[in-house]
């Protein structure tokens, strides 16, 4: 069963595109590593892009 543990609003469009292109380009913004740091710690995380996963498992 997946559940919603978190969320967070963008705080405005420039953000909102700005996380979008690093997630185009396999990569973790400041603002998503420190959302996921916040909200995710041992928790498991399923990532479609598995470019951006292994980048994730290996910054947190």
């Amino acid at each position: 069963v997946v559940k919603l543990k978190a969320f967070q609003k963008f705080e405005n469009v420039p953000d909102a595109l700005s996380s979008a292109t690093f997630l185009i380009d396999s990569k973790p913004s400041k603002a998503l590593r420190k959302f996921l740091r916040a909200n995710c710690v041992g928790e498991e995380l399923a990532v479609a892009d598995a470019k951006l996963g292994g980048i994730i498992k290996e910054k947190l």
